[in-house]
């Protein structure tokens, strides 16, 4: 059943990453070629955000007193599938309202369910791997959608990305019907896990890392057409970063486990201020691929080894997973807003320097998380 569960959930995560191309690449080059401003656009993006961390931490805690999470999963996918379709049908700036919040509810309810089933299932000595094998469903979905919506956009206009998305969320919901129902994912965890001072200064880190990664997705793609590249170019581009990704989750999940998250996630953090600040200076195609791919790597490095220390704190608690997911969420919703007013006033370039200083920042809550790690491996090794 375990591996059925898995591969259900990864199959998920993938749809997800397909839809999720959509709402965060494509959605701000729609609304840009109905001449609406930048500072609407990041305000648009930090909804998707609004809502979605609360509804994780009560979704967490119900589903960790006994409601179904099957049910829940399902109930999302329904959601998103029918929210893509009324914006299709739909006009103007509700319609992208309504993607942008039906994303930040849906994808984080789902990821904080199936981070909870398969941090119970795993045991820590293999988290990383067990984590970085699931977190690549979701770089693998992000390739394919900005690689194949890129081109449908060039070919049948950009509002078609949200008709095919209403599709492939359709799917989603086909599969999440074939998640097995009852035993370990309508249990009840005894375990809810406590607010720790490390997991504070973790959970402040990943929002900070978070808020640069948010804000990215949308104002690459502004940047990169203002430079005359084409929609599908900014697909590719896109594309390339998340295959990127590949390759580097599965090594992230290895050195985790070898090395610890905590020093992965400082490696991630140090790339993401790089990747940011060669975005400043990029005027071709080449640069933004070679920025690309350094933000790709940067990515894994980071979120490959925080699910890891997640999966790790939480036990199987989705209360703890939602904590996980309301940190990304707030991140979420400050980012792109931020972004949006730096545009606005300072210009697309010096955005991405307000998002390296930002990356850079992640390092102060994780160093004395980390340097507590190092006293207490200290005075084992003496003991």
């Amino acid at each position: 059943m375990w591996s059925r569960t898995f591969t259900v959930l990864f199959i998920i995560s993938l749809i997800l990453g397909i839809v999720g191309a959509a709402g965060s690449i494509f959605l701000p080059l729609l609304m840009k070629e109905e001449a609406i401003d930048y500072s609407i656009i990041g305000a648009v993006g930090a909804l998707t955000g609004i809502g979605g961390g609360i509804a994780q931490l009560i979704v967490g805690a119900a589903s960790d007193r006994g409601l179904d999470r099957k049910l829940l999963i399902v109930l999302s996918m329904l959601f998103l599938s029918l929210s893509f379709a009324a914006s299709y049908v739909a006009r103007g700036i509700p319609a992208y309202v309504l993607i942008s919040l039906a994303v930040g509810l849906c994808t984080p309810i789902v990821a904080t369910i199936s981070l909870a089933i398969i941090s119970d299932r795993a045991s820590s000595e293999v988290m990383g791997r067990v984590m970085g094998s699931y977190r690549i469903s979701r770089s693998i979905g992000w390739t394919v959608g900005n690689l194949s919506l890129g081109f449908i956009a060039d070919a049948y206009g950009s509002k078609s990305i949200l008709l095919y998305s209403s599709l492939f969320s359709s799917a989603a919901l086909l599969a999440a019907l074939n998640i097995p129902g009852g035993g370990r994912l309508k249990r009840k965890v005894e375990a809810r896990g406590k607010a720790t001072g490390e997991l504070v200064l973790f959970l402040l880190s990943l929002g900070l890392v978070t808020m640069a990664a948010s804000a990215d997705n949308y104002f690459i793609p502004l940047l990169a057409v203002d430079n005359g590249l084409s929609k599908s170019a900014v697909g590719t581009i896109t594309a390339l970063g998340s295959l990127v990704e590949i390759p580097f989750m599965l090594l992230s999940g290895v050195v985790t486990d070898r090395f610890g998250d905590k020093i992965v996630m400082l490696f991630g953090a140090v790339g993401f201020a790089l990747a940011y600040y060669r975005f400043n200076s990029a005027q071709v195609y080449l640069d933004f691929a070679l920025a690309q791919a350094l933000r790709g790597m940067s990515f894994a490095l980071f979120y490959a080894a925080s699910l890891a220390l997640i999966g790790r704190l939480s036990r199987g608690s989705a209360t703890v997973t939602g904590y996980y997911g309301l940190s990304q969420q707030v991140g979420s919703v400050v980012g792109p807003f931020l972004g949006g007013l730096v545009s606005n006033y300072l210009g697309l370039r010096e955005t991405f320097i307000a998002l390296s200083t930002m990356s850079l920042s992640a390092l102060i809550p994780m160093l004395p998380i980390y340097r507590r790690m190092s006293s207490s491996t200290s005075r084992s090794v003496q003991r």
